[in-house]
């Protein structure tokens, strides 16, 4: 399989990106997160916020080190997965209440998560790492 050759680590780019955008969301999403813990009604969402805060984790985990391809890989795609779920299943539930300001922000913010590691999945398959390892 050929590879692309770059002078940089480009998923680790991305990866601050998202870990930047993330601190935002995981700071709103908190209060979220922790009052769902304690009602087992929605233990369902807060099985779908602790994904996200593991991928939050593995964001910043990946902008500080190269893990293999095959974790690369698979984190990606699980944060892939995560977001897009986020966009699909929550972000337009959102859009239909109302709130024209915060849902736009939450789709917005998901959306781009969601196209960012699909990027950043592709750069981890294709480029060589042997021009960036460190």
């Amino acid at each position: 399989m050929s590879s692309i050759r770059l002078k940089f680590d480009a998923p680790k780019w991305i990866a601050l990106v998202l870990a930047l955008g993330g601190c935002v969301w995981a700071v709103i999403l908190s209060v979220v997160t922790v009052v769902s813990l304690f009602d087992m009604s929605m233990w369902g969402g807060a099985f779908y916020f602790l994904c996200g805060y593991a991928v939050f984790f593995w964001w910043i985990s990946r902008w500080r080190r190269i893990p293999s391809r095959r974790t690369a890989v698979i984190w990606w795609l699980g944060s892939f997965a995560v977001n897009i779920f986020f966009f699909c299943f929550l972000g337009f539930p959102f859009h239909d209440k109302g709130n024209r300001g915060f849902d736009w922000a939450i789709i917005g913010w998901w959306s781009f998560a969601s196209i960012a590691s699909l990027v950043a999945l592709v750069f981890e398959i294709v480029l060589d790492r042997k021009v960036y390892d460190v």
